[in-house]
């Protein structure tokens, strides 16, 4: 609680404030008091009604579409939103959005009963199942699930649900309306993994991946039973994992890893053998209408690609079998709206559905959602705002006007430096490993520079820091464990700096787990590493970096879990911070004093003569503003809940405002400053 003494320093963006002009994407909106210190109502900024999108809440890193072949209408779920976005089948028109009930990080695999009209999402991530009435919005659930749930289909005409499990009994049979256990089946043993519903004799197929001998099970919903085995042989260890069909003939499609497709008849016989490409198998679907079997492919790291980056999607057609079209950034699964013959397919690193006609099969993209993360002020510019899980794009927004421009630089612009003196942007490609470098005021593309690095190939998020006055850009990639180093005037690369001890590979994504900050004035980078408590001092006058200390820094505090930037340099005052505590920025060396509140600054406010604070305590983010000459507190405010993916707090010192960022509702709040 703030002393009652203290000024409120945080107020309404009132109405001499262009934010609270109707302007797209700025709202009003209430937030409650605190204490002494009120912050009555300021302005949410969101970028979904800044860039013209018609979706009320935001959904994204797109997981998984499902089709309703019955009212035409497309179900598109996302990993980071608690929302499914429903649209119209043909013309993609926002019809509305329903509310999972799932708050954190899920993978939402969804189901639907189109004669009970219930939505089922199980996810995969926490291993729950639960459902929604899409006529009232009731949700049931949700109730726990075996970890490893391989499948679920719904049963209509029954109100029933099949479920496949390793965990025995693997075969059961749930309540579509209450979601528990009707029965259970062991006759189909312990290694069923995939199924699908003929509706033709209302049976399923239910596939088995035991090695050696491939077994489909025909499982008979009136009686309850298995009513028929298609057996067909396999090789060693090989085993079949997903079943599609079934073709005019009544035969099946099975996948088979390291053999191939194959097309097995019903007497067991293999008639065909499509031949696997050099990539990895995501998933496969039958269009019987066309008689059309697609198949979906992700480029393997081996090739020097991000893991699970770039889709390939192939055809067969029952004379050619061949690549069609090449995709997106991490594409999940297939889905065919039957209703129209379109197929869809969900890029997690796009925000974008990709669909394809069946003549075609040259994929389209489709936004639907945006993202926030790095988010720069220029003075008496725009707003810098980097879209990496939106489509990997950069929005230059004026807060006064609500003018938005979007420009492009590489793939994942996760580092985004501005020259104060306001002549160029930089801004670092993390999948590229290039940096972009910007005219300003114009935004035009002067140069793309490689870092002389290996592109990433991780979402272990770099950082970048930026030499205006010497013309050079550090990139610090967690993956390699070193800090790019490259001269972004000339185009000249030097050796990177290796970060000794420190973990390399996809260890775990996130931003900040290597930390890069400089000043110009003392020709000095800072290199922070949070998992060895170690701050590394460089000389960057000469020719190449020289490292000067390497010092420990102290046992870590607070907010953790925000995984925000800890490290921070106050160039003028040659003080750098690393979390509350203070460091001389020439010497590298702890000065022995600490800010009073907060668990890392994050700007230095200079009409105030105070440093900008942060710090989340029981999920509550608060600011502080501290005295930059006793490092005292001055004032603290409470804003509201600090357990979101993505946040930041940023100071915008040339309109007295400071932005709390949402990435995944794509949203930034704005406070004015009193």
């Amino acid at each position: 609680m703030a002393n009652p003494s203290r000024r409120t320093f945080l107020k309404a963006a009132g109405t001499t404030s262009a934010l609270l002009s109707l302007h797209p994407g700025a709202t009003p909106w209430l937030s409650a008091a605190d204490g002494d210190i009120s912050v009555v109502a300021t302005a949410r900024i969101q970028m979904l009604r800044v860039l013209g999108r018609t979706l009320p809440q935001n959904v994204l890193k797109l997981f998984r579409v499902l089709a309703d072949t019955v009212n035409n209408r497309l179900y598109v779920a996302g990993i980071l939103t608690q929302h499914v976005g429903v649209f119209d089948g043909t013309t993609h028109e926002v019809l509305g959005l329903v509310d999972t009930g799932i708050v954190s990080n899920s993978y939402k695999y969804l189901r639907l009963d189109t004669t009970a009209n219930r939505l089922y999402v199980h996810d995969g991530l926490n291993n729950t199942l639960s459902s929604v009435n899409l006529t009232t919005g009731q949700l049931t659930g949700p109730v726990a699930v075996p970890a490893l749930t391989w499948d679920i289909l719904p049963d209509a005409a029954r109100g029933l649900l099949y479920m496949l499990t390793p965990e025995a009994p693997c075969f059961r049979i749930l309540d579509g309306a209450t979601l528990g256990t009707v029965a259970t089946s062991t006759a189909m043993g312990s290694t069923v993994t995939a199924m699908l519903h003929d509706r033709a004799t209302d049976a399923l197929w239910v596939m088995d991946q035991s090695p050696g001998t491939g077994r489909l099970y025909q499982y008979s919903l009136a009686s309850r039973a298995v009513t028929n085995t298609i057996t067909f042989t396999l090789t060693g260890s090989q085993r079949a994992s997903a079943v599609a069909g079934r073709t005019a003939t009544g035969a099946f499609w099975v996948y088979v890893q390291g053999r191939g497709i194959l097309r097995i008849s019903t007497a067991g016989r293999i008639e065909e053998t499509l031949a696997l490409p050099a990539l990895e198998f995501q998933d496969m679907v039958y269009d019987e209408t066309g008689g059309l079997l697609w198949v979906l492919f992700r480029n393997g790291v081996a090739e020097g690609e991000v893991a699970g980056r770039g889709a390939r999607l192939w055809r067969h057609d029952g004379r050619t079998w061949a690549e069609t079209s090449a995709f997106g950034n991490k594409p999940h699964a297939l889905c065919l709206n039957s209703a129209t013959g379109r197929l869809y397919c969900p890029s997690g690193d796009d925000s974008a559905v990709f669909h394809a006609g069946r003549t075609s099969g040259t994929m389209e993209s489709w936004r639907i959602g945006d993202s926030v993360e790095p988010t720069v002020p220029t003075a008496g510019g725009p707003l810098f705002i980097g879209s990496r899980l939106g489509g990997s794009y950069i929005t230059a927004y004026t807060p006064e006007t609500g003018g938005a421009e979007t420009f492009t630089a590489g793939t994942w612009p996760i580092g985004i430096a501005a020259d104060p003196a306001g002549r160029y942007l930089v801004v670092l490609n993390a999948w590229d490993s290039t940096v972009s470098v910007f005219d300003l005021p114009s935004r035009r593309v002067l140069a793309t520079r490689s870092l002389g690095i290996a592109r990433g190939t991780t979402d272990r998020l770099p950082d970048l820091a930026v030499d205006f006055t010497r013309g050079f850009a550090y990139a610090a990639y967690p993956e390699f464990g070193t800090v790019a180093v490259v001269d972004w005037v000339n185009g000249r690369t030097l050796t990177p700096l290796t970060v000794t001890g420190f973990t390399t590979g996809d260890t775990g994504g996130g931003p900040n787990q290597l930390q890069v900050a400089l000043s110009e004035s003392a020709g000095r980078l800072l290199v922070f590493a949070p998992s060895l408590r170690r701050l590394e001092t460089y000389d960057i006058t000469g020719a190449q970096p020289s490292r000067i200390t390497s010092t420990t820094t102290a046992m870590p505090t607070g907010s953790e879990g925000t995984a925000w930037k800890k490290l921070f340099v106050d160039a003028p005052r040659e003080r750098a911070f690393v979390g509350r505590d203070a460091y001389d920025v020439r010497t590298g060396r702890a000065i022995g004093t600490r800010v009073a509140a907060g668990d890392r600054v994050f700007a230095s406010d200079d009409a105030r003569g105070v440093y900008w604070t942060s710090s989340v305590t029981d999920d509550v983010l608060s600011v502080h503003t501290v005295s930059r000459s006793s490092l005292a507190v001055v004032d603290s405010q409470t804003l509201g809940n600090g357990n979101r993916v993505g946040l930041d707090t940023v100071f915008d010192a040339s309109r007295n405002l400071l932005y709390v960022t949402n990435l995944p509702a794509a949203e930034l709040e704005a406070y004015q400053i009193g």
